[in-house]
């Protein structure tokens, strides 16, 4: 009885009596989302702010504007600093941007300018990233079917891996679904809006795996309607 006894503490804490270190849980978490311009919604917007949303908690905010021809300009009602990430399409563009560490609050709004008339926002905020977060981006331009930009690999377990996407006037695209885990936010413009739609859909993935989603429009997709994906991993 005892030596059963002895091996089964030595089977729990470990071949070398040390306690068995417990598997890494992320900290990433969803805190809040929000969107300017709702699904089937108007996009034919130069600029917007958000109704105000809780973001106590959060340590990452990240922000996708679509446009058709000109760059956007972001801001929050907090004051922080927003760092573009590569934009990605043609006609309809997304431009990402994120913020780390943030100044939040109970209350707070998120805007964008400079839209040239065709644009939606969409935007979310985490908790758990470091101050330093930015691990590995890539992104494409892509003529549908598929909406589908290029891969990315974390280099840590328990990353949060987001993907933004923006597609041509509203009419070609409304973007439902999304594969590879994926959970969608928001999603602003679509069929039958006016504008460029957006939309952002995230994952907290434990492995060291490639993603590239797929994103799929139930309105149909014709050939020759462009956008841009760009996938972005942020690391704890």
């Amino acid at each position: 009885m005892i030596t059963l006894f002895l091996a089964l503490v030595q089977f729990i804490s470990g071949p070398g009596g040390g306690a068995v270190a417990a598997p890494p849980v992320s900290p990433f978490a969803l805190v809040n989302h929000v969107a300017v311009g709702t699904p089937s919604g108007n996009c034919n917007l130069t600029s917007g702010t958000s109704s105000a949303i809780a973001t106590t908690g959060a340590t990452l905010e990240v922000i996708g504007v679509s446009s058709f021809s000109t760059t956007p300009t972001v801001s929050d009602s907090l004051g922080n600093t927003w760092i573009a990430l590569p934009s990605q399409g043609s006609a309809g563009t997304i431009y990402p941007f994120y913020c780390a560490p943030c100044t939040v609050g109970a209350s707070q709004t998120f805007s964008f300018g400079n839209g040239g008339s065709n644009s939606c926002m969409v935007a979310a905020a985490f908790s758990g990233a470091n101050a330093s977060p930015l691990d590995v981006d890539n992104g494409a331009l892509f003529v549908a079917p598929p909406s589908q930009g290029l891969s990315v690999t974390p280099s840590h377990v328990n990353s949060l891996v987001v993907s933004f996407i923006a597609s041509q006037a509203g009419t070609c695209f409304s973007m439902d679904t999304i594969d590879s885990g994926m959970t969608i936010t928001d999603t602003a413009g679509g069929f039958p809006s006016a504008g460029q739609g957006a939309a952002m859909a995230y994952i907290i993935e434990t492995a060291i795996v490639a993603k590239n989603p797929i994103w799929t429009q139930s309105m149909g997709a014709p050939a020759g309607c462009t956008g841009g994906v760009e996938n972005v991993v942020f690391k704890q």
